[in-house]
């Protein structure tokens, strides 16, 4: 049973990582019996749960209620209501049973696995999407490449990828960088599978022309220093971080020069691509981002304290099927939860972000590779910052290894 169990969750955390927005309807049956696995095991009283665990989804859906409340007193859409029911009540009581199912085995294997499978499968997909736009021929299915999003093109000198399954990049990358990078057991037992991985990673997100994507790629293993290193301080001593600086060098410069050979060879504009890395910072290039920013800070203004409710829509509108979604995400949660609500989320957030950590100094397994996995949850956060990234059934559960870290007992013993 166990075996069957582990394999389903397997099978669905590949599809959630791999193909994000993707295939639901295989997801849902992938996940049907997991939910009644775990009702299961509660019922005969053969799992353990502790009151904080259930704490961080009490309250976000309280505060998903209050605030989906606010937004239809303030005449918000009852299209966005049944929206944010969905997403903030509905998939987090689904993901507080999937989570707790997780304790039940190795869960940290067994997620690093499927991340290291879905970064060779991503890129697989991307190199056979731009095949055929370099030698005009399908090679997948129109089904499946209709379900991956809006697929790959070459603009203005470099390669662009926008398919849904970039996404998972932005924490898949730092996750398999710093794994092969800095020491932990699981670096050793799956040392090709990581190096494979993290050269699959490197390449995908040069090529997908995403330019905080290759910026935050880049500099992940010294943030990951930074991160350690600041929290280590708290308690007096600073973490022994040991680093393989032949991997590091390899793993840059391999695909480094893969890319200027495939420029040269292709006669792209290799300035191009500087250019849109460069263009990070320059706000002319991110007029749209700018306009919402301004209209949202605007209506911010106009309610500060408890905000307009979740489904609000400001002057901008930047989508005509979901006018109340936007790419600023924190911008958006102050627009409409206001200073209190926006404090109230952030807050919690960082409670059980900080009481993952703590926990996981308790860890006599696996620690290591704990904190790289919360390391790349925090690199999500920030990438979610111009992007809704946080907006899906596929990249929301991200939140929910906040309160399974601050609980788990599983990796207290060797």
């Amino acid at each position: 049973m166990m075996s069957f169990v582990t394999k389903t969750y397997s099978i669905l955390l590949f599809m959630m990582v791999a193909f994000p927005k993707s295939f639901m309807i295989m997801k849902i049956l992938f996940l049907l019996p997991i939910v009644l696995f775990v009702i299961i095991r509660i019922l005969e009283s053969n799992v353990s749960i502790k009151w904080k665990y259930f704490l961080f989804y009490i309250a976000y859906v309280f505060l998903a209620l209050a605030w989906i409340f606010i937004g239809q007193v303030h005449g918000n859409s009852s299209t966005a209501f049944f929206d944010f029911l969905r997403l903030y009540v509905v998939f987090f009581l689904i993901y507080m049973l999937f989570f707790i199912g997780l304790e039940e085995f190795d869960y940290i294997n067994l997620f690093l696995v499927v991340v290291c499978y879905s970064s060779i499968v991503i890129c697989a997909v991307n190199a056979v999407l731009f095949m055929q736009l370099f030698m005009g021929k399908e090679l997948l299915p129109s089904f499946i490449s209709s379900q991956l999003g809006v697929g790959v093109d070459i603009n203005a000198g470099d390669l662009r990828s926008g398919l849904n399954n970039i996404t998972s990049l932005f924490y898949i990358t730092p996750i398999i960088l710093c794994l092969l990078i800095f020491e932990n057991s699981f670096a050793k037992e799956r040392r090709v599978l990581l190096f494979i991985a993290a050269l699959c990673c490197f390449s995908t997100s040069i090529a997908s022309g995403r330019r905080v994507l290759m910026f935050l790629m880049l500099i992940s293993p010294l943030l990951y220093v930074f991160f350690r290193c600041y929290f280590e301080s708290y308690k007096g001593k600073l973490p022994h971080l040991k680093m393989n600086l032949k991997l590091l060098v390899v793993i840059y410069v391999l695909p480094a020069s893969l890319f200027v050979y495939l420029f040269i060879y292709f006669q792209f504009d290799i300035s191009a691509l500087e250019q849109r890395i460069l263009s990070l910072y320059d706000a002319s290039s991110q007029n749209e981002r700018v306009t919402q920013f301004y209209a949202l800070l605007e209506g911010f203004y106009e309610r500060p304290s408890f905000g307009h409710g979740l489904g609000s829509v400001s002057s901008v509108i930047r989508s005509g099927e979901r006018p109340w979604s936007y790419e600023l995400t924190y911008m958006k949660m102050l627009f409409d939860g206001g200073i209190i609500g926006f404090l109230l989320v952030a807050t919690l957030v960082f409670y059980y972000f900080n009481a993952a950590y703590q926990n996981i100094r308790k860890f006599k397994h696996r620690m290591s590779e704990s904190y790289v996995i919360l390391f790349g949850i925090l690199i999500f956060f920030v990438a979610s910052a111009t992007n809704p990234y946080f907006s899906g059934f596929d990249t929301l559960y991200l939140l929910c290894f906040l309160p399974l870290l601050s609980v788990s007992s599983r990796y207290n013993k060797e």
